[in-house]
């Protein structure tokens, strides 16, 4: 089990880590410090000690039969030629090459968190519980990106534990590439509200109703978030996964002089409704999407803030 000193520097705790992956052999000390050009250079060095078989590429491969041999290669599905290996000595092979693979994935994503961290002193302790559950889960994370997703939750919970949920965790080991890439499109739509927690995505708005129109339901007036990234079905993926409030929000009539101050990435925006009445709609994200929005640097799409802009401008004013 991780123990750890109340105050215990990142690197120091980085070593306790690298024990409780069991890198190293049991009569082989850690190192005092680890650092990203020391792995690098140990994995140099280990590359030209010893000759490694070169990981079959999968998009180098023109059939569809190519592929799947190559599929069982990395797997260690092969057959082999000797005559006299069992199946269980097949299967025990392959539980070689799986753990391997799996410690490898490890190693690399201490390596991404390791570039995320500096030497300042911590006073919490980082729950062994989520440790373990952290190592369990981002043993099977192969993708490089992902990888590096992974090794800022861990750069994260050790310099301030509880900042990442285990309900992120699964979610972020449920997630694809493809759905990472979605998320990330989305947070490029997204503000925040400096009085309420958490990113929205301002879909549209409501006009106030008169008399005449009292007794009909009043038509929003939205924007089309597939022209700036977000399509509907990438908007139910990420509901699905539970980043995003199935719903949407709605503000409330506001009063006429009412200013809605947000943030925009690193930018400041303004929202002052010109008419009494004027409801916004928005999407919301969860207090799972908000940790994992922690993950990403987005650029926000200057498109999408312009079509916004026209669309409210009968009754808001927005100024970024």
């Amino acid at each position: 089990m991780l123990i750890m000193n109340k105050s215990l520097s990142l690197n120091a705790l980085y070593v306790e880590i690298y024990k409780l992956m069991t890198i190293r052999s049991v009569n082989q000390e850690p190192p005092s410090v680890i650092n990203r050009s020391h792995v690098k250079a140990n994995k140099e060095a280990s590359t030209k000690d010893a000759p490694v078989q070169a990981t079959p590429v999968l998009n180098s491969a023109t059939t569809s039969n190519d592929k799947l041999l190559i599929i069982a290669k990395r797997f260690g599905l092969t057959s082999t030629s000797k005559k006299d290996v069992t199946v269980e000595q097949r299967a025990e092979r392959r539980k070689r090459i799986n753990a391997a693979r799996k410690q490898q994935n490890l190693e690399s994503i201490l390596d991404f968190a390791q570039g995320y961290t500096d030497n300042a002193n911590i006073a919490e302790d980082v729950d062994p519980d989520w440790l373990y559950a952290f190592f369990m889960m981002a043993e099977e994370i192969f993708s490089n990106h992902m990888q590096a997703l992974w090794g800022k939750i861990l750069a994260a919970q050790v310099s301030r534990p509880g900042a990442f949920s285990m309900k992120s965790l699964h979610v972020l080991k449920q997630m694809t590439m493809k759905e990472a890439i979605a998320f990330q499109h989305a947070l490029t739509l997204t503000c925040k509200d400096r009085n309420e927690y958490g990113g929205r995505i301002i879909s549209g708005y409501y006009k106030p109703t008169s008399l005449l129109s009292f007794f009909t339901h009043a038509k929003p007036h939205v924007v089309n978030l597939s022209q700036h990234g977000v399509n509907y079905p990438d908007l139910l993926t990420l509901i699905d996964l539970n980043l995003i409030y199935a719903a949407e929000i709605e503000t409330g009539k506001l009063p006429i002089g009412h200013v809605m101050h947000l943030d925009v990435q690193q930018k400041k925006m303004q929202i002052r409704s010109k008419v009494q009445g004027g409801v916004l709609i928005y999407y919301k994200l969860t207090q799972t999407g908000n940790e994992l929005a922690k993950l990403m640097k987005v650029e926000s799409r200057d498109s999408y803030f312009s079509a916004l802009k026209e669309l409210l401008a009968p009754v808001f004013d927005l100024t970024l």
